[in-house]
Formats: C-alpha cells, structure tokens, sequence
C-alpha cells in the first residue's frame, strides 16, 4: 500500500470518526430539547397546580398564626398583670434569692469571670443549636394542645419552668444514660405515677412570702451540711455521727412541715383544688415530658450515631469512600434502634477502626445479622 492511500485511509477515519462525534452531539442536544419541553410542560401543568395549591396553603397557615399571635399579644397588653397572681410564693422567693446570688456572685471578680466561662460554655454554637430545635418541638407541643384546646395562656408559665428545668435536663440526660428503650419506658413510669397529685399540691399551697423567703436558705443550708458529712472522708466517724442524725431530724421536720402546711391549705380550697384549670396545671409538665420522649430519643440517637462516626476516621488509614461506605452500612443496619447501635459503640468500636476494606466492613455487619 503506498503512502497516497494510506493517508486516503487516515482521512476515512477522521471523517467516519467527525460524523459519529456530530451524531453524539445531536443525539445529546435532541434529548435536551426532548427533555425541557417535558419539563415545561409538567411545570405549567400539574407542578403549577402544585405550587400554586402550596403557596395558598403557606398563606394561610402565616395568616392563621399571625392573627392568633396579635390577638395574643393584645390580650397580655390589655392585661394589668398581677406578678403574685402569676407566680406563687414558692417561686417569687426562690426568684429574689436567685437575684441576690447572681448579684453577689457578680461582685466578686474571680466567680464573676466563672459565670462568664460557665455562660458562654452553656451557649456555645452547638448548644444553642440544640436549645433551638429543642423550642422549635416543644412549641409544636405547644401548639397541638391549643388546637385540641388544652393549652390556654394562664399555662405559659408552668410551660417554662418545665422547659428550663426539666425539658433541657431531660435532653442531656438522655444524650448521657439512653442505651435502649427500656429507659424511656422508665421514665414514662415516673411521669404518670401517682406521686405527681402530691407533688402539685405541695407546689401549688405555699407558706406566706416571708415565711418562704426564710424557709429557703436554712433547707439550703441543711442540705449542704447533710451533703457535706456524707461526702467528706474527715466526718465519717462515729464522733459526728450524732451531728448527722440531727440535721436529717431537721430537714425531716421541715419536710413534714411543708407538707402538713400544703395538705392543710388544699383541704381548705378542696372546691378550687379540682377545677378544670388545676387539673390542667397538674397534668401539662406530664403531657409535655411524654410527648418530649420522641425528640430526646433520636437526639440520643443522633448522637450516638455522631460518637461513632467520628471515631470511623481514626484506626487503620481509610479512603473517603470507604468511610462513606462504612457510615452507609452502619445506618443500614441500625436504622433508629438505639440498643444496636450502642451495642456497636460499646462493644465493637475497635473493629471498626480496624477496617481496611470492604470485605471488612461487609464481615462486621454479618455478624450482627
């Protein structure tokens, strides 16, 4: 073959190769065009249809809250708010003897930079990402118990003092001690037992201000010296023995004082003490902690999930991908049962960060199948 038709061969497959590569590209703009004409048409269509039914809905929904919170902020502006009305004696001493702690705590320079510390630890970024979808649920709570028509204004305050209190201690509490279901099954025991009617009661009859605002630093006292003999090595002898028995007699006896006080008071008032409103006060914070359950056991979830995640990188030198694969195949297997996945936590973390291979991983999971 000589060289004129040999580069007469080289052209033929240049163009034969040119041809196919236009042929690609008409086929791909073809289908492009294919595709945005069915785009468009679904979009002025039935997606139309959709975001437009959407939209009213969204409009609606804003319009309905936007009312119910001027009609609300109206009211509480209209109202000539009785502090004593709101808050019961209990709670207004314990607020004063608050204030004065955080001012005594403030004038001095060392506890005063601690505060600051302990603060800005407390609302860290991650915190108060946590605190905000903590709100965001219990707003929601909130907001279904209005609609069935439980949840009136007069409750907000109760509905605080459980958030600060219990809500957020629930949380981290569940983060720490969750391991199954089975805690939670304890704890919704605790929420419906009896002892919450007793409980109210004594919450709810108090001394008088004064006598409250006396009573509170000398229980805090007691207890701090019960705590302090029981902890501390040096009082664990025979010699203050005696001294450990007076102070339980004490903090026994202004037990039993308040109690007596609060049983006293509520016979008094049996006709209000089964009205519609206290029931309803009695019942929210057990309510509230049930229906809290659900978000604190995939927060306790998540955050399993998250200590085993972090800990995938460290161990044997792993690819992304298979890091990826890894995390994949955890999900899988555990999806939300938090008794298996802390099972993995506790148990068999080092497998994990053992793992060099696919094989590996597809090994660990079989043995939890």
């Amino acid at each position: 073959m000589n060289t004129e038709q040999t580069n007469d061969l080289h052209q033929h497959d240049a163009l034969i190769k040119k041809l196919r590569r236009q042929r690609l590209y008409f086929c791909i703009i073809t289908l492009f065009l294919l595709t945005s004409n069915i785009v468009t048409y679904l979009w002025n269509s039935q997606t139309k249809k959709f975001m437009q039914l959407t939209g009213i809905k969204i409009k609606s929904t804003y319009n309905y809250l936007t009312v119910h919170i001027t009609n609300v902020f109206n009211w509480i502006m209209s109202q000539k708010i009785d502090i004593t009305n709101v808050f019961n004696n209990r709670e207004l001493a314990f607020c004063m003897w608050g204030i004065i702690a955080i001012i005594l705590l403030l004038m001095n320079h060392k506890t005063r930079t601690s505060i600051i510390g302990v603060v800005k630890a407390l609302f860290n970024k991650k915190f108060v990402e946590l605190y905000f979808w903590m709100l965001l649920y219990t707003v929601f709570i909130i907001f279904m118990l209005h609609r069935i028509g439980f949840w009136e204004l007069y409750l907000l305050k109760d509905t605080i003092i459980w958030f600060i209190f219990t809500g957020v201690i629930s949380a981290f509490r569940s983060i720490e001690k969750a391991k199954d279901f089975d805690y939670f099954k304890e704890l919704i025991k605790d929420y419906v037992k009896c002892f919450i009617i007793f409980q109210f009661i004594v919450n709810f009859y108090t001394f008088s201000l004064v006598t409250e605002f006396i009573l509170i630093p000398i229980i805090f006292m007691i207890s701090g010296v019960i705590a302090t003999i029981q902890i501390v090595p040096t009082y664990q002898t025979k010699e203050y023995e005696l001294t450990k028995k007076l102070f339980n007699f004490i903090n026994i006896g202004i037990g039993l004082l308040i109690i007596l006080n609060s049983i006293f008071l509520a016979v008094k008032d049996i006709k209000n003490l089964g009205s519609i409103n206290n029931l309803k006060a009695l019942l929210l914070p057990s309510i509230i902690s049930i229906s809290f359950l659900i978000f604190n056991y995939f927060l306790a979830l998540l955050s399993s999930y998250e200590q085993i995640f972090i800990r995938i990188k460290f161990g044997e030198k792993k690819s992304k991908r298979l890091i990826i694969y890894i995390k994949f195949k955890i999900l899988l297997l555990c999806r939300i049962n938090l008794k298996k996945l802390n099972k993995i936590r506790s148990e068999n973390l080092i497998k994990i960060l053992n793992i060099r291979e696919k094989e590996d991983v597809i090994e660990f999971i079989n043995t939890y199948k």
